[in-house]
């Protein structure tokens, strides 16, 4: 039985992660491998063999109170070493520990906190006095709000398009446009998701005047880039909005953490409330979850997920 690092399957890991252009899985296992070197230090070797559940139960303890990474953080660290142990047991590199993983978290938990109230969502999408533009006899030049009030427009958006991911927002493609609906598939689980083009997102469609020579059907990638580039093109894309959304919430006086993830998270909670069933919200998002319910049912029709999501904008957004 060969010692082998941990640091090696996790590289091997990365690289398979980007033959398959899953760039996410490989940014956050290249994170995992940065926090382990952290935490076990420069100085030691971390073999496959050191990996005990005693091991396990301080490296969490690590994350979560001295790191201050929230439990879902350190669930999807230890779930990567797990892939990685997994891997080396097939090899033949490591001993089979039973209940290795017992101790420590591994799951999921509910986030409340990313979702907002109505009002408050409204608070930040509705324009003030102070966001009307200047008199014509006013210099032109940029505002330092309008990449704010940018921000506050891909906001809306992200809630008008049934909860739609900033990322799945980002790489919607002119192509997807068939008719009076939207349809793509989601760049995380490849479901395929119709949304209705209302008037109010045709309007906001066209306040974002699309570069008519891009693929992309709004501005916040490059096209020019590809694979790997584009990824990281997305991740600064959402770094700057998730920046400008701090500012808004600052600016309407709104005193909550804001992001992206906020419109899906309210967008699905106001869903709950608003008594629509768990599968039409689940295809609404585009989830995979509920596939036993989805065994037994037949798939929701476009007129009940187009007013699955009207009831939810117009009770955020009136």
């Amino acid at each position: 039985m060969k010692r082998i690092k941990l640091s090696v399957y996790l590289d091997r890991m990365i690289e398979d992660y980007k033959k398959r252009e899953s760039y996410s899985s490989a940014h956050i296992c290249a994170a995992v491998k940065r926090s382990i070197f952290t935490y076990y230090g420069a100085d030691h070797e971390l073999y496959m063999g050191d990996v005990t559940p005693q091991f396990l139960t301080g490296y969490e303890h690590w994350l979560t109170v001295t790191k201050k990474c929230s439990w879902n953080t350190s669930s999807l660290y230890i779930r990567f070493i797990r892939i990685a142990c997994n891997r080396a047991l097939e090899d033949g590199n490591v001993k089979h520990i039973p209940n290795l993983f017992k101790h420590v978290f591994t799951h999921v938990t509910r986030n409340h906190e990313r979702a907002l109230l109505p009002k408050e969502m409204r608070m930040l999408i509705t324009p003030d006095a102070a966001d009307a533009p200047a008199g014509s006899g006013a210099p032109k030049r940029r505002s330092p709000r309008r990449p704010i009030l940018k921000a506050a427009l891909y906001l809306e958006l992200l809630v008008r398009l049934q909860g739609i991911s900033f990322r799945d927002l980002a790489t919607l493609r002119k192509a997807d446009v068939h008719g009076d609906y939207i349809v793509f598939r989601r760049q995380k689980t490849g479901v395929e998701v119709h949304i209705r083009l209302t008037e109010s997102v045709r309007n906001l469609l066209g306040r974002c005047k699309a570069d008519p020579d891009s693929p992309f059907l709004l501005n916040l990638l490059d096209s020019t880039l590809t694979g790997e580039a584009l990824y990281n093109n997305y991740c600064r894309a959402l770094r700057n909005m998730n920046y400008y959304l701090k500012k808004l919430a600052l600016l309407r006086g709104v005193c909550r953490k804001v992001s992206s993830y906020c419109a899906r998270h309210t967008w699905a909670t106001v869903a709950k409330d608003q008594k629509i069933p768990l599968l039409v919200i689940a295809e609404c998002l585009g989830h995979t979850s509920a596939t036993t319910t989805e065994a037994y049912l037949k798939a929701s029709d476009n007129n009940c997920l187009d007013a699955a999501n009207a009831t939810v904008v117009k009770h955020i957004l009136g």
